[in-house]
């Protein structure tokens, strides 16, 4: 499908916070119409993960805290990508609210991830 454009179909994403890892993990909400895309662009992310080359899907990157390209997505288990903040400031921005959520965006035509975006509600 190159050189076709994405089309994006956004959704709830859940968020929680790994201290240990400084990391953020999100996910598709389960029963968002975006969850079936999301776990097979989740899958996608960890069968290149797994093979250990380029694999062709792009990476992913969440915003948030200001920051357009807070951190690089990677794939972990049961369908969650894990996002490690870099920056002190936006760590701590993120990590430390109370209400923090994710706008997810899927591609529904390719079926993978392409962005995260945290909100404070």
């Amino acid at each position: 499908m190159a050189g076709t454009l994405p089309k994006p179909l956004a959704g709830d994403g859940v968020v929680t916070h790994d201290p240990v890892t400084r990391s953020l993990l999100v996910k598709a909400k389960t029963g968002d119409p975006v969850w079936p895309l999301w776990r097979q662009g989740h899958q996608a992310l960890l069968d290149g993960n797994r093979s250990g080359r380029y694999s062709g899907v792009p990476t992913v990157y969440a915003s948030g805290a200001g920051r357009r390209d807070a951190a690089a997505g990677e794939a972990v288990g049961d369908g969650w990508l894990r996002f490690k903040i870099h920056d002190d400031a936006a760590y701590r921005e993120l990590a430390n609210a109370l209400d923090l959520s994710a706008i997810v965006t899927v591609d529904k035509q390719a079926g993978r991830i392409l962005a995260v975006r945290f909100r404070q509600s």
